[in-house]
């Protein structure tokens, strides 16, 4: 109980309340003025024939969880599904260490509640729309520019998200919501055929 319960001991909030800022202001200011910035910068790639190679790193999606009422509102609650905690004196000890470093054994009513698990998937999925949204630029902009059929788009994450599931919230851990990575691509046709390589 010391062990779990010990402040020296705990380095996360358990997710933390997450953050709803008011209308359609975004948590994630600095990630649209990289998408602006990129997206200028593909349009007026747009004059040449030169191939490029634009890249961002973006902070979206990723603790802490913070999004716009705009996006919080695009998610149905109805829809989002609640893990179920186990006691503590169930876990895995590997698991019980993690989630006790997380924040998440702490004897917090309200962090234990399934009221904070669904705002901190509510949140993590809004953000989910919101990079939606700034992917949707990029693809925008190479419509607009009539550079889509012949450029590569790659969407990769470094690491999943527990979203509360073994009373987790971010990474640290070997379990699969955090191992999976998301990843999609949209190809160029012609180089998915037989007599082209990828390497």
């Amino acid at each position: 109980d010391q062990l779990t319960h010990h402040p020296k001991h705990i380095w996360g909030d358990c997710g933390g309340n997450a953050t709803v800022l008011p209308g359609n202001e975004s948590a994630h200011k600095q990630d649209w003025n990289n998408v602006k910035i990129n997206t200028d910068w593909i349009r007026s790639q747009a004059k040449n024939s030169t191939p490029f190679f634009a890249y961002q790193g973006f902070n979206i999606v990723h603790p802490p969880y913070a999004t716009s009422e705009e996006y919080w509102n695009r998610i149905p609650t109805d829809k989002i599904e609640i893990p179920k905690w186990k006691p503590l004196e169930e876990l895995h000890p590997c698991d019980l260490q993690t989630t006790m470093k997380k924040g998440c054994a702490l004897p917090d009513k309200y962090l234990q509640s399934d009221e904070h698990k669904l705002r901190v998937r509510r949140a993590y999925y809004a953000m989910v729309a919101e990079y939606d949204d700034m992917v949707g630029e990029y693809i925008k902009a190479l419509d607009e520019t009539g550079l889509t059929d012949s450029t590569w788009l790659i969407l990769s994450s470094d690491h999943g998200d527990m979203q509360m599931e073994h009373q987790q919230f971010c990474k640290y851990c070997n379990i699969l919501p955090t191992t999976h990575r998301p990843a999609a691509m949209a190809a160029v046709e012609h180089w998915l055929q037989p007599d082209h390589s990828l390497l």
